[in-house]
């Protein structure tokens, strides 16, 4: 009986010892990890995954967000960026490489610091709380990216305008899966990769000034920059678009805004026939439609109600008139029609306005501008997916019209509680100062319609505007996006400086209106891959300072004696246990 027991417990010793051995040479070929947190922070998007798993050559990451010096708030941040690149080298053990370097540890660190502005990387002075009073600290949140001899820095933190360094972290921390692999994706491609956003001029549009952000942005992922249909002489061009895979129509203007513009031109440049802007003649459509049937992506953000907030630092009252635009049988054509009045939300972003006076000066109040909807996404599509607010200035609705072989998804409405009223109507203060009433009750109001398929020809059963010119009538497969206000890609300015799109310094808020755009154009042109990790959220699980410096002692004293006395009960309750069993024998 003993033997048989012997011979039972060696093989079992043998079984474990043959389990190890098996699990330890599956782990050693296989990287397995799970993902217990509820936002998956850990796991890597499929996107990622295929990028890092593909490299041919070493990335090296020289990380500089590390030192003595480093505040107590930016250590968790340096954690998760070693997470991040962790998690790259066990998916790429060969052609993955990081170091984190303390840039005050090295020789001459003032210069070594200067150096790494120069190429790109930001430097920023924190200032923490001591017992002794304020310390203003000097770090280098970003690493530069290396590969095949080329070089591209990333800045990790996402300042914008907003002085809540929680919010700064947690939104850099989201973004850092992104800002890593946007950097492999730069560097791995070259120029002739690089498809091409043309943001149409010659119509009054939104200029290089107030794009400025949007084709910075856009450049990491194209090349991004104006285009124009005629030649220096005024002649349409039927080439004009040819390389272009994205057309940007931003805010063209009617004749009677651009006469105005024209003249103001004419007061500082010579030769003003060659300048002036005019609308969108027929020669120019017909480029634009032969454009979308060769395939080209079009992105249409058109103000059909002419609607500025200028128009009040004037008078407190100004008449919305319709935008006579010529793109509106186009537009119907192709499937959607923009109508011709305006949105009022109750769901909107505040301005500030004067309400009367406090003694002899102004008594000014900050105001919510129904004017002003700010837009909650429903996360049902790639583009709006983990979206904050987005801000629409002046917005009309939009309707889909039945076209044969093209799909229409609505990706931007307004609130439950939003009306629309028929232009042209009166715009003025007293909106606001009254408020929202029982009348805002008339549900959600398409504003962005993304329109995928077939299209066919505005010019279809109609004589070209050009002599012996055949068009295409039929589209290939492709895709367009059409938005209901100019301004959704403005970037504001602040003493002569651009601001980051979505930006509004004056309530110190910051939109999404950069993050929808780009996450459009890289559906449109393809890129929905680097849509994944530019979604992503994380939660980040902060103390409430407020119960810590309160009850920080009693916290700590909780931690400490509940596993200690956890151990002692299961121990003095084993021993028992154990006491009884053998005593019985």
């Amino acid at each position: 009986m003993k033997n048989k027991k012997k011979y039972q417990d060696i093989l079992k010793f043998v079984g474990i010892i043959a389990l190890l051995i098996i699990v330890n040479f599956v782990a050693s070929k296989k990287y397995v990890r799970l993902d217990l947190t509820a936002d998956k922070r850990f796991t890597l998007t499929d996107a990622t995954f295929n990028l890092v798993t593909k490299l041919d050559d070493v990335v090296e990451f020289k990380v500089y967000l590390t030192g003595d010096n480093l505040p107590a708030k930016f250590v968790e941040f340096k954690e998760q960026v070693r997470s991040r690149l962790e998690e790259f080298r066990n998916l790429n053990p060969d052609n993955i490489e990081y170091e984190f370097i303390d840039p005050y540890a090295v020789e001459n660190h003032e210069d070594f610091i200067r150096e790494l502005t120069q190429k790109g990387l930001q430097y920023t002075n924190v200032s923490e709380k001591t017992e002794n009073g304020t310390n203003q600290v000097y770090i280098v949140p970003g690493v530069m990216v290396y590969y095949k001899g080329r070089n591209y820095p990333v800045n990790f933190l996402n300042t914008e305008i907003t002085a809540n360094h929680i919010e700064v972290l947690n939104k850099s921390i989201q973004s850092l899966e992104h800002n890593l692999t946007t950097a492999i994706r730069i560097l791995k491609k070259s120029k002739k990769d690089y498809k091409v956003v043309g943001f149409l001029q010659g119509h009054g549009e939104l200029d290089g000034r107030y794009i400025n952000d949007l084709a910075n942005s856009l450049s990491d992922y194209y090349m991004a920059g104006p285009v124009m249909l005629t030649d220096t002489n005024g002649k349409v061009q039927l080439n004009a678009l040819d390389g272009v895979d994205a057309l940007v129509i931003a805010k063209p203007r009617n004749q009677e805004d651009l006469d105005a513009i024209n003249n103001i031109k004419r007061q500082y440049f010579s030769a003003a026939e060659n300048i002036d802007d005019k609308m969108l003649s027929e020669e120019e459509k017909f480029v634009i439609d032969q454009f979308i049937m060769r395939g080209g992506v079009t992105v249409w953000m058109i103000d059909q109600v002419k609607a500025e907030m200028d128009s009040l630092r004037v008078t407190n009252i100004f008449p919305a008139m319709i935008n006579k635009l010529n793109t509106e049988e186009m537009l119907y054509n192709y499937g959607v029609r923009i109508n011709n009045n305006l949105v009022e939300d109750a769901i909107c972003a505040p301005i500030t306005m004067q309400v009367g006076k406090y003694g002899n000066k102004p008594d000014y109040k900050q105001v919510q501008w129904v004017y002003f909807p700010m837009i909650t996404t429903n996360n049902e599509h790639i583009t709006t997916t983990n979206l904050d607010p987005i801000k629409l200035n002046f917005a009309n609705t939009i309707d889909t019209i039945p076209t044969l072989g093209t799909n229409k998804t609505i990706l931007l409405t307004t609130s439950e509680n939003s009306k629309i009223v028929k232009a042209p109507v009166r715009v003025g203060f007293d909106v606001a100062i009254n408020g929202v009433d029982k009348s805002f009750n008339q549900g959600k109001k398409p504003v962005a319609v993304l329109l995928e398929g077939t299209f066919n020809s505005y010019y279809k059963n109609r004589i070209p505007p050009f002599a012996n010119v055949v068009g295409k009538n039929e589209s290939k497969t492709t895709k367009m996006l059409v938005i209901s206000d100019g301004d959704i890609a403005k970037n504001e300015f602040v003493k002569g400086q651009p601001l980051p799109l979505g930006a509004d310094m004056e309530n110190r808020l910051y939109f999404d209106n950069k993050k929808f755009l780009l996450n459009a154009f890289n559906y449109l042109l393809g890129d929905e891959d680097i849509i994944q990790a530019r979604s992503k959220k994380i939660q980040m699980r902060l103390l409430n300072r407020a119960v810590v410096h309160e009850k920080g002692n009693q916290i700590k004293a909780i931690n400490i004696a509940v596993p200690l006395a956890f151990i002692v009960i299961f121990g003095l309750l084993y021993n028992a246990f154990r006491t009884r069993k053998y005593a019985r024998k």
